[in-house]
């Protein structure tokens, strides 16, 4: 298939692509309009020019053979045309949980902070004239052919994609949502009608109870928190999302849950679920021995039902796969009432003990004002792992050195954490090589 290749020899950073972009994808497809009024409401160009020194390049999405954006997106948002190689992007499936961009090793993925969605290129799909960036581009910097090389392989070096169950592949876990006396239902997190169910439930709820702070537990208490419903987290860890977080993260996603309106409990477990005579909820009694009030209660992360539920749903919900595995390395992102974070790799030896005699080097940089958190792992001078809160741009970029195991100095460590890595740190052939291989 034809793709975009960009040359980092001959772009002068003019950003004529970028302007180009941003009107073939506009609705007035006028420069001017597009720029100064669409623009500010979510409207951005699917290339971006970079810059490192005295070098710039354009890049977009590479419409990878095997595209990992594809593979860890669960509602379907991200497809590849098995006729045209283009990966298509259905922004109404789109629920913004940012997988894609945490997977993508090619910074290829934007966040639109406006929309809440991604950006991403689709190679002008349609338009008789090719992918307007190219058209305009004054250098001929950017090259739109077809190259018979082993180009879609290259995506695949260094740590690949792998799931660690043998499923397909999911960001969530199960859910099983107990209200009225009926059975108790089992939905997927990352199931189409997830929001529809909780939403459709809450239009005669109260209160209701989530049990679990992982990924599931979260988005259910959003969607029931912006329903109308005044919810409470019960966590039996001392802290939320315990299995993605360290604890600074942990209390930046906490304080924005609190703030938001929601009531959590850390450390405590919930015993029972109590019934009225008729069989319909009336709350949980909690390891404390205190009770909560509630017409419905959401139990997630795999929490043991058989002890509150004995009559009404035997079992257990999934272990919940809520950090999609590259290989070795896991991933996860989640995004609460606006505030993302994304993790990826080893954590930290206080998080993953598998190598216990294993050397790290941990940088930290936060801002409480500005929610805003960074933790990057480092052993023998290559990344293993990194938390992002808030402010998640650079997440594509760190993956792309874990994946491809790109040394990292010392002195350029501590610049990493404060922000700011981009393609062009990576090693000049190396780029080379997988962004503009030569024609065969």
């Amino acid at each position: 298939m034809k793709r975009i290749f960009p040359d980092k020899e001959y772009c002068i950073g003019c950003k004529l692509c970028e302007l180009a972009c941003l009107v073939v994808h506009s609705e007035s497809k006028d420069l001017i309009a597009a720029y100064k009024d669409e623009r500010i409401r979510g409207l951005a160009p699917s290339i971006q020019v970079i810059g490192k020194d005295d070098t710039c390049v354009a890049v977009s999405c590479r419409h990878c053979g095997e595209p990992a954006c594809v593979e860890v997106c669960n509602v379907g948002a991200l497809s590849k045309d098995p006729a045209t190689g283009i990966v298509h992007y259905n922004t109404a499936q789109c629920v913004g949980c940012w997988s894609c961009m945490v997977a993508c090793p090619y910074d290829s993925i934007k966040r639109n902070k406006f929309l809440n969605k991604i950006i991403k290129c689709d190679l002008c799909s349609g338009r008789e004239d090719g992918p307007a960036c190219v058209q305009v581009c004054p250098n001929r910097s950017l090259k739109y052919e077809e190259r018979s090389i082993l180009y879609d392989r290259a995506e695949n070096s260094g740590i690949s994609l792998k799931l660690s169950d043998g499923r397909g592949p999911s960001l969530g876990a199960d859910c099983v949502i107990l209200s009225g006396a009926e059975e108790a239902s089992v939905l997927g997190c990352t199931e189409p009608c997830f929001r529809v169910k909780f939403e459709a439930i809450s239009k005669d709820l109260k209160r209701a109870v989530v049990v679990g702070s992982g990924h599931c537990g979260l988005k259910a208490a959003e969607i029931l928190y912006e329903s109308g419903v005044e919810v409470t987290i019960v966590e039996k860890a001392f802290r939320v999302l315990p299995q993605n977080s360290d604890g600074q993260a942990a209390s930046l996603m906490s304080r924005r849950i609190k703030d938001a309106g929601l009531t959590i409990k850390l450390g405590t477990a919930v015993r029972d679920v109590i019934r009225d005579d008729g069989g319909r909820v009336k709350g949980v009694l909690l390891s404390d021995r205190s009770f909560l009030e509630a017409g419905a209660v959401i139990f997630t992360s795999g929490v043991s039902l058989d002890d509150c539920v004995s009559g009404h749903f035997t079992g257990k919900t999934s272990e919940g796969n809520e950090r999609t595995v590259l290989d070795s390395i896991t991933i996860s992102s989640i995004s609460f009432c606006g505030l993302a974070m994304v993790s990826a790799g080893i954590l930290g030896p206080e998080l993953d003990l598998a190598d216990e005699d294993a050397e790290y080097d941990s940088y930290f940089y936060c801002d409480e004002v500005k929610q805003i958190y960074r933790k990057l792992v480092f052993k023998d001078q290559l990344l293993v792992g990194y938390i992002l809160v808030g402010d998640i741009e650079s997440c594509s970029i760190l993956t792309s050195f874990i994946k491809f195991k790109l040394k990292i100095g010392a002195d350029s460590q501590g610049q990493f954490c404060r922000g700011g890595p981009n393609l062009l740190m990576w090693p000049d052939n190396f780029f080379d090589k997988q962004w503009n291989p030569e024609k065969s």
